[in-house]
């Protein structure tokens, strides 16, 4: 399997980003060791290298991070987050990644083992 580019992660990100009507600004930027992602009041930030090449995982990654985005930053990760991570299709922790689809219309999909 080939690995992903950092301009495919990109595109990645913007889908998702699109997808889910975010407007807080997104970019790429080197964090402290074991930052995947961070979402301040002013911007969401990907450590590309942390994220790495697994599909899944950086879904699961980006989806936590607007999963902060919705809940409002300062909900941190309460309840009102893990709201949003379900409604969002993501696991309020990125420790059981499940299947990734992209449909034919290029939107990523998440898949739980109920519809399979």
């Amino acid at each position: 399997m080939a690995s992903l580019t950092c301009g495919t992660v990109a595109l990645l990100i913007q889908d998702l980003w699109d997808t889910h009507n975010v407007s807080l600004p997104w970019s790429f930027d080197t964090l402290e060791e074991g930052v995947i992602g961070v979402t301040t009041t002013d911007s969401v930030r990907f450590d590309p290298v942390a994220l790495g090449t697994n599909t899944t995982e950086i879904v699961y990654t980006v989806l936590h991070e607007i999963a902060h985005v919705k809940a409002g930053i300062h909900n941190g990760h309460n309840h009102v987050w893990v709201g949003w991570c379900i409604l969002l299709g993501t696991p309020p922790e990125i420790c059981r990644p499940r299947p990734v689809v992209v449909t034919p219309q290029g939107r990523i999909r998440v898949i739980d083992e109920d519809t399979l």
